[in-house]
């Protein structure tokens, strides 16, 4: 059993080279340990309770948008992040709609994949910079042809 202090990290991706170096650098790091990694069966996570779930976007013969939402909805609480190369703007809004809790795009470095486990773990929402400017053009394009006020409210930004 890992201690309290350690972000508990299971992985579905049906790449075995993916899942295996992933799980050896991930538990090189003091504050990680992967519990669990399968090609698409997520029966552990009743049992392993990780905190986070990395899930592969691209799985074969799976449909990844199906397996996050049985899993948010049988794990309440579980955090997931998807990991792709492209996203398709429609997926990301599917995805962000069946409660996954970030993205990571499988060209980052390994620090900003920590980082994203790391922040998804403490409860934020992740979405990289490049998938933000494109997820907001696709609010635009949606928003072209609306009511001013519905388009201002479908687009307002915090402060931060």
């Amino acid at each position: 059993m890992p201690p309290s202090d350690t972000i508990t990290v299971a992985i579905i991706d049906d790449n075995r080279l993916v899942r295996e170096a992933l799980t050896a650098m991930l538990n090189k790091l003091p504050d990680m340990r992967v519990v669990a990694s399968a090609v698409a069966d997520a029966t552990f996570m009743a049992e392993t309770k990780p905190h986070v779930l990395l899930l592969d976007v691209g799985l074969r013969d799976q449909d990844s948008l199906r397996v996050a939402a049985t899993l948010k909805q049988e794990n309440p609480g579980a955090k997931i992040i998807v990991m792709d190369l492209l996203p398709v703007n429609e997926e990301i809004m599917e995805f962000v709609n069946a409660g996954v809790s970030g993205f990571v795009l499988k060209d980052v470095t390994f620090d900003d994949f920590v980082a994203t486990i790391r922040s998804v773990a403490a409860g934020k929402k992740v979405l990289p910079p490049r998938m933000t400017e494109s997820l907001f053009a696709q609010i635009a394009r949606e928003a072209d042809g609306q009511e001013r006020a519905h388009v201002l409210e479908d687009t307002r930004m915090t402060r931060r």
